[in-house]
């Protein structure tokens, strides 16, 4: 990695359900160089605490200013959700 570098923070949306937690527990036992993980689910999710490499992540509620600050996100919501 080239010491420039700007480590990616990456989305997971759906963080909630069966595969955004699964997506998360990939990232954790992986060796990849992130910034920071942001969780995004429904409003009814909020706020609910998920631990990452020894830090607690707040799931927020997504919405039109969600994607702010991304390098990448992952869907790992149902279509209806994604496609809205």
């Amino acid at each position: 990695r080239h010491p420039m570098t700007k480590l990616p923070t990456i989305g997971i949306i759906g963080s909630t359900g069966t595969l955004g937690t699964e997506y998360l527990s990939l990232l954790e036992e992986s060796d990849i160089p992130l910034a920071s993980v942001r969780l995004f689910s429904s409003a009814e999710s909020s706020g609910e605490l998920y631990s990452f490499r020894k830090e607690e992540c707040q799931v927020e509620a997504l919405d039109g200013s969600s994607f702010d600050e991304l390098d990448v996100v992952v869907f790992a919501a149902p279509a209806p959700v994604v496609l809205g």
